[in-house]
C-alpha cells in the first residue's frame, strides 16, 4: 500500500490514498506516542513507528480536496510524529505548507488550538508570534463586548 501510494503520488496521480493505510499511520502514530514508561514498545520501535507514520500522514496531505479541518489535524499529526520520529526538520516544512491562520476562537475553538499547535510544532516564531497577538486582539474583543452586554 506504501509503495503504491509513493509511485501515486510520484506520477500526480489522481488515485486517493487508500484509508486502509492511513487506518494504519494512525495506528503507528499510537504506538509511536505511548509513554515509554509503559514498557510496551522500545525506544527505537516508537521512533520508527513515528517516521513512518509521519511519513504517511505528509503523503495523504498531497491529496487535492482535503477540507481545511483535516489538512490541519493531519499536519499536526504528522508534525508530532516526525519530531518523535528525530525528524524534526520535517515538522518546519509541514507547517510551512500551511495556509495562514484564520480561524477565530467564538466559531472555531478546535480550529483555533490546531493552527496554534501547528504553528508551535513548526518553530516558526514569527507566526507564533502574530497568531498569538491577533487570537489576543480577537479574545480582549470579546471581552469588552461582554462587559457591555452585561452592564454591572
Amino acid at each position: 500500500m506504501l509503495a503504491n501510494a509513493e509511485v501515486a503520488t510520484f506520477f500526480r496521480s489522481e488515485e486517493r490514498l487508500d484509508q486502509a493505510l492511513l487506518e494504519t499511520a494512525w495506528n503507528l502514530h499510537q504506538v509511536g506516542i505511548v509513554r515509554p514508561q509503559l514498557g510496551l514498545y522500545t525506544h527505537d520501535r516508537q521512533v520508527h513507528a513515528n517516521s513512518v507514520a509521519a511519513h504517511i500522514f505528509d503523503l495523504a496531505l498531497n491529496e487535492e480536496g482535503l477540507s481545511t479541518g483535516d489538512q490541519l489535524v493531519l499536519t499536526f499529526a504528522a508534525q508530532v510524529s516526525s519530531i518523535r520520529g528525530d525528524r524534526a526538520p520535517n515538522a518546519t516544512a509541514l507547517g510551512r505548507r500551511l495556509p495562514a491562520a484564520c480561524a477565530r476562537p467564538t466559531r472555531e475553538p478546535g480550529m483555533v488550538s490546531l493552527e496554534l499547535g501547528c504553528s508551535l510544532l513548526s518553530l516558526d516564531r514569527g507566526r507564533t508570534a502574530r497568531l498569538l497577538r491577533d487570537l489576543a486582539d480577537q479574545s480582549a474583543a470579546v471581552d469588552v463586548g461582554a462587559t457591555r452586554a452585561w452592564p454591572a
